[in-house]
């Protein structure tokens, strides 16, 4: 990495990813989700009942996305608004990750 990048990557954290985003093509994406985010409180995680695979993102108990599974990966398929309960932080818990998806 170059002086420069390093220099931006300790002091400007949040500059050095935006302009990383907008080299890769992303910056797009990168703005939108800063945007969703942005100002929320509570994010809660719950997989989908009923035989599905899949799972939603509950964004501060009125909004969520819908995930489910198409072969080896998860589609986005809608959202929905509505008033939501507090989800179970421990509901990954048993789950044990073995593969590193970085690689």
């Amino acid at each position: 990495m170059s002086f420069f990048k390093q220099f931006l990557f300790k002091l400007f954290p949040k500059t050095f990813v935006c302009l990383a985003a907008k080299k890769s093509g992303v910056d797009k994406r990168l703005d939108a989700s800063l945007k969703l985010f942005d100002g929320t409180k509570r994010i809660d995680f719950f997989p989908l009942t009923g035989g599905q695979l899949g799972f939603m993102l509950i964004i501060d108990n009125s909004f969520s996305l819908w995930f489910y599974q198409d072969n080896d990966r998860f589609v986005f398929d809608g959202y929905e608004i509505g008033e939501y309960e507090n989800g179970d932080v421990t509901v990954l818990d048993s789950c044990l990750i073995t593969a590193n998806p970085f690689k």
